[in-house]
């Protein structure tokens, strides 16, 4: 498939940026990207759930939930300045649920809001939550990422 090969060419590309991690972590989401945009259901927010919920049981392959980089989602919400306090709070919650395609979808959708915060400037390089949360992200990222592209995965 044409966008497995630019979603693996991305994921090869950020793998190789080991010193650099928040380069690292851009990579890699460049290559979900290129996954997710193929669910085609409008935002990128419905992509991605679209594409968790399709995919769940090959990203469940890679426990994110017991990688000492999910600790600093423990710690608390990652805020977003488009989305309201009850909508951030509830995506929190939903780390915690039992049920492990929701508990994915909102680990996804939690770094999709720290790629966001990165991209349109709501985090800094000399915040340490900041950097951690990039840092962590990437690589609870490159896991799920080898999941998908080792395992397979499904666009509609």
């Amino acid at each position: 498939m044409k966008d497995k090969n630019y979603a693996l060419e991305w994921y090869e590309y950020g793998i190789k940026q080991k010193d650099d991690r928040i380069s690292k972590f851009i990579f890699l989401w460049i290559a979900f990207n290129w996954l997710y945009s193929g669910c085609q259901q409008g935002t990128e927010e419905r992509n991605i759930r679209r594409f968790c919920e399709l995919n769940w049981e090959t990203l469940a392959q890679y426990d994110a939930f017991s990688e000492p980089a999910f600790r600093v989602f423990k710690d608390g919400p990652v805020t977003s300045p488009s989305r309201g306090r009850t909508a951030v709070r509830n995506l929190h919650e939903d780390l915690f649920r039992d049920d492990k395609q929701v508990r994915i979808t909102s680990l996804m959708l939690t770094i999709y809001h720290v790629r966001c915060n990165l991209f349109h400037g709501t985090k800094s390089i000399y915040n340490d939550r900041d950097v951690e949360l990039v840092q962590s992200s990437g690589t609870i990222l490159d896991g799920y990422l080898k999941a998908i592209l080792d395992g397979g995965f499904y666009l509609y």
